[in-house]
């Protein structure tokens, strides 16, 4: 005979019913590896339950149903569930029936339930990768807007502010102008005729004399030129000319003046530099000494620095005589940033003002710090798209698609104002995902449950008629001690046919022996004779019976006697002239007590009898 175990999908599991007026549903399709529920609704309300297990067995027929056992230990169920058309538990919505929780009775009375997700003991995972929620992307719109301009993004009442419209000044304009720079001089030394003459030249504060004596000019000239050659730390020089007295001097290099030179032979004064052109951005300094250059190569030198290396800003060179460099923030740099040049120009100060990627940078920041749990149907985030976008995604799931937005601004959606091809988001969806569902069965709010539900709700956006529920179990598996936990119990030896007895299975089911189907009056009552007494309303040959009415916890085997029609041969079952069944007791035995004998529609004993 088979083994009937516990959580068999073709053995244990039924649908409880659906509701409501026009709904329909059906458990089909069931294996030892898997199941299929299908159903048609036409509300948000109408559901369908699924018994995963219930201890007693409503429908086995006495011979063969199982015993009550809520013996749980060491059992975990696990199983892959797929589902189309119906609510999906992963939804943060407010349940307006069980169909994100798992329901469940104890010893028949009642019901509780614990949320599918979130509950210790029950482990829920994903197995569908790659999932994608429902999105919507905003465009926003600045036409010159102004000062003080916003634009508002709204769901439901939750408002997303962008900040208020700033004037900016983002550019400045540089010129670098060409100074003449003095590079080098000529001083010439002269035969004066007077060996006590002294001939000098000046450069700085530095004197490089030299008496005549004997020498001449160009004598002269190479002494001094020797000297500053050797000491002077600005300048160098070499000697040339018509009489070799001419001394060259020039800016050492590195070295950009002015250095003031003078000489004692009548040779015109100089003041020697090699100008240097620079502009500041921030706290860096860009610059150029402008040597043989003219203004344009000067200020094309410049911007190259700028472009190569400045974090803030960029720059380009214009103007009537390209010689203007034109500075601009970055993209993303807001400022201020400080700019000034060598040349006049005025100081300026770049500020980006507000542009588009600073108002959707807000709302997408407001959006992401959202408490959605609390404030949403779906989890919402936001992603700015440059240059002028903003994309809002639902966390995977079909309650994305209820969400719409909408725009309000302040300039009459002229200058701000956010534009969409469609407000709301679409594209999420909670059918044929893959679940996978690991429940710890010994668990304290599963402790001597009397069965556990599955209770599935048709979706909101479900047309009526179409018969789109469908639930399906792609297999499970249970974990544990198979043999003492999940097995089902049935009577000791296994079911007892009775042939003797009509077939009559007695023995452990004490419901069937509620009162006989053809009983009809109230007063009747079923009589528990215990041999050696004596009955004085039956025949029973003078021995002395008495009779005792079915217990007031038990009397509900009325409402199942129908079911049951017990003979009136045999041993055990009698039917008397009075019309009433009785039910001799072995020696020892008794009524069990109400808390054994106590389930939710049927009344059996916990141990075992030999009554069969």
């Amino acid at each position: 005979m088979e083994l009937i175990c516990k959580f068999q999908p073709h053995r244990n599991l039924h649908l409880q019913g659906f509701d409501d007026y026009g709904a329909a549903a059906a458990l089909w399709g069931a294996s030892d590896t898997g199941f299929t529920v299908s159903g048609v609704f036409r509300d948000m309300a109408d559901f369908a339950v699924l018994v995963l297990f219930q201890k007693d067995d409503p429908f086995g027929h006495p011979l063969f149903s199982y015993l009550p056992d809520g013996d749980l230990t060491g059992l975990v169920l696990e199983f892959d569930v797929t589902w189309q058309g119906i609510q999906s538990w992963e939804s943060l919505k407010s349940a307006w029936t069980d169909w994100n929780t798992l329901d469940y009775s104890i010893n028949g009375v009642g019901h509780t339930d614990v949320k599918w997700i979130g509950t210790p003991g029950i482990t829920i995972t994903c197995k569908t990768p790659n999932r994608t929620g429902a999105s919507a992307t905003f465009t926003l719109n600045m036409n010159n807007a102004q000062a003080g301009d916003k634009v508002t993004l709204w769901y439901q009442s939750q408002s997303f502010i962008s900040p208020a419209i700033v004037a900016g000044n983002p550019t400045t304009d540089q010129a670098m102008w060409w100074q003449g720079s003095v590079g080098s001089t000529d001083q010439a030394m002269w035969w004066h005729g007077n060996g006590a003459y002294n001939h000098w030249v000046k450069v700085g504060s530095a004197t490089y004399s030299c008496l005549e004596d004997s020498l001449n000019s160009a004598g002269v000239a190479n002494n001094i030129a020797g000297q500053i050659n050797a000491s002077d730390p600005n300048c160098s020089c070499s000697t040339g000319g018509a009489y070799g007295n001419e001394i060259f001097i020039s800016l050492r290099s590195g070295k950009y003046g002015p250095v003031v030179v003078s000489s004692s032979d009548g040779s015109g004064g100089a003041t020697l530099s090699n100008y240097q052109h620079w502009v500041k951005i921030g706290a860096a300094t860009y610059s150029c000494y402008e040597g043989s250059l003219n203004s344009a190569q000067i200020a094309a030198n410049v911007a190259g620095q700028i472009n190569a290396s400045d974090p803030n800003c960029t720059a380009t060179v214009g103007g009537q005589y390209n010689n203007e460099i034109l500075i601009t923030l970055k993209a993303g740099v807001a400022g201020p940033i400080a700019v000034s040049s060598s040349d006049g120009s005025a100081t300026a100060t770049l500020t980006q003002g507000t542009d588009a990627a600073t108002v959707l940078t807000s709302i997408a920041g407001q959006i992401n710090r959202t408490d959605w749990v609390q404030n949403g149907p779906v989890v919402l985030s936001a992603a700015v798209v440059l240059p002028n976008q903003l994309v809002v995604t639902a966390a995977p799931g079909a309650d994305g698609n209820m969400v719409a937005f909408y725009q309000t601004d302040n300039n009459i959606s002229s200058r701000l104002y956010v534009t969409a091809a469609n407000w709301n988001l679409s594209g999420g969806s909670s059918d044929n995902v893959s679940w996978h569902v690991k429940i710890g069965l010994h668990r304290p709010w599963l402790e001597q449950r009397g069965q556990s539900l599955v209770d599935h709700c048709a979706s909101v956006a479900q047309r009526p008629g179409l018969p789109t529920h469908r639930m399906a179990d792609g297999g499970h598996q249970l974990e544990g001690d198979q043999q003492s936990s999940r097995q089902a119990r049935v009577e000791r030896g296994g079911p007892r046919l009775g042939a003797r007895r009509g077939g009559q299975h007695l023995g452990q089911h004490l419901g069937v022996l509620g009162t006989c189907a053809r009983q009809r009056s109230g007063d009747r009552r079923l009589r528990v004779l215990e041999p050696g007494t004596r009955d004085p309303g039956g025949r029973s040959g003078g021995k002395h019976h008495y009779r005792n009415a079915l217990p007031g916890w038990a009397r509900h085997l009325r409402l199942h006697a129908a079911r049951y029609q017990l003979r009136h041969r045999g041993r055990h079952v009698g039917r008397w002239h009075t019309g009433n069944p009785r039910l001799l007791l072995s020696p020892g035995d008794d009524l069990p007590d109400p808390p054994f004998a106590v389930s939710r529609h049927r009344r059996r004993p916990a141990q075992g009898c030999d009554h069969a």
